[in-house]
């Protein structure tokens, strides 16, 4: 057994020993109009608590959109987020966003209405090439994105989806060669880093801050699908926030018993005010404070620290991989925190808003849970993943005693003989690590 497959079993089994649900979501890091509607859910519609607060976190930087960004030495970051809700069926995934994203379905279906009033005054070849704006999409290929949606939505736009995976499977959907290639766009937008691409004809297509944000739910199950085909070493799976439910179980709302309107209410106007004051072409910093700066800073240092005093090896590597989009994601969480904090204490949504040391700490309270969650959520997934056959025989093979030059003998007879053990031993290493299960766990 390879010793990269004992670290993951080593520190799999330590993490089995703790609570499944161990991490609990910081509700105080809202502001208190947030927390009375994440409460009021909780209790009214039975939505577990990180649900909402997620739910909430994508509702505000799709609002936001490109038009706020926080900046520190290294560059500017937009508010986007990369949401996935982890539950069994029925958990309250779905109610969450029928209830959240109550805004964004008004807004569309505005966006919709003035498209067809539009359509109807054009011919039918002006039609075909018109692009039109839209808030949300549910459609997850990558070639729909560029042709269609970036280009006529500089502030953004959000994909909803009850189902997360109908994002994963739009990866390369398009391509005879899965490469990857999708994956990599995908990393640029999330980076808000200026897309470019030659496109048919020569044409080039360019977006010079792109922002989409990625919402949907899985079942605990099918968690290793975010994983696959080394997605985590990529760094792709990384930017995912994950939420969990308090406790594994159906939700159960009161039907006869609705929530406070009032609360619903103000978090829908603020939703739309922020979408439609804020412009498309313009980007308005959000102010970090000295005192934030400097809190922000030392989390990093003594995280950094943490990270590399841990033993095992396994979990060194993910976390350190982890960590790196979380202390993003800090910032990104802060800008959130801070607009919502200026839009309902204040009218004016462009005034100048800054992150103080309260909700830079808010913040990092949030991304802790979040870089907890990823953690728990690659675990669960190395145990679940699926092995490509030619994976599966190298550790039947492996498992049945059998060197790497025998191996090799029986898999590549046709490759010349001295090469045969080198490229076994490169596919054993490469193949442990990605599928630790298969070597040391039956396939499930």
């Amino acid at each position: 057994m390879n010793t990269s497959n004992n670290r993951f079993r080593e520190f799999r089994n330590q993490r089995s020993t703790e609570n499944e649900n161990r991490y609990e979501y910081p509700i105080d890091s809202f502001p208190a109009e947030i927390q009375q509607l994440i409460l009021e859910m909780k209790e009214k519609l039975d939505t577990p608590v990180s649900f909402t607060g997620s739910t909430i976190l994508t509702a505000f930087s799709t609002a936001i959109g490109s038009s706020m960004y926080v900046k520190t030495a290294l560059g500017k970051t937009h508010l986007s987020l990369w949401t996935c809700l982890v539950g069994i069926s029925s958990s309250g995934k779905s109610i969450a966003s029928n209830e959240l994203f109550k805004p964004f379905y008004e807004i569309q279906n505005d966006l919709d209405n003035q498209r067809e009033e539009t359509e109807l005054k054009m011919n039918e070849n002006d039609r075909e090439r018109a692009k039109f704006k839209q808030v949300m999409y549910s459609d997850g290929s990558v070639p729909t994105l560029i042709k269609e949606l970036l280009k006529p939505n500089p502030k953004g736009i959000l994909f909803d989806t009850d189902e997360i995976l109908i994002w994963i499977n739009g990866l390369n959907s398009y391509g005879k060669n899965d490469t990857g290639g999708d994956e990599q766009i995908w990393i640029k937008i999330w980076d808000n880093r200026t897309l470019r691409k030659v496109l048919g004809g020569n044409k080039i297509f360019k977006v010079n801050k792109p922002f989409v944000n990625i919402y949907g739910g899985i079942q605990p199950a099918l968690l290793y699908r975010l994983y696959d085909k080394g997605k985590d070493y990529s760094g792709f799976s990384y930017r995912i926030l994950f939420a969990y439910p308090e406790h594994n179980k159906i939700a159960l709302p009161k039907l006869n018993v609705p929530i406070d309107q009032s609360l619903i209410r103000e978090y829908s106007d603020l939703i739309k005010r922020l979408y439609n004051e804020l412009e498309d072409d313009e980007s308005i910093e959000i102010q970090l404070s000295s005192n934030a700066f400097d809190l922000y800073d030392n989390w990093i240092k003594d995280k950094t620290i943490e990270k590399n005093n841990l033993k095992n090896q396994f979990e060194l590597e993910h976390a350190a991989g982890i960590f790196g989009k979380m202390k993003i994601y800090a910032l990104r969480i802060a800008g959130i925190l801070a607009v919502i904090e200026r839009g309902y204490a204040s009218s004016d949504l462009k005034a100048e808003t800054i992150i103080d040391a309260e909700i830079m700490m808010k913040a990092i309270k949030l991304a802790d849970y979040y870089q907890g969650t990823a953690m728990q959520s690659l675990i669960a997934a190395r145990q679940k993943q699926l092995a490509p056959p030619v994976v599966i025989q190298l550790a039947n093979l492996h498992k049945k005693g059998l060197n790497f030059q025998e191996i090799g003998n029986k898999l590549y007879p046709h490759e010349k003989e001295d090469t045969r053990r080198q490229k076994v031993r490169r596919e054993f290493y490469k193949y442990s690590e990605m599928y630790p299960s298969i070597f040391g766990l039956k396939n499930t």
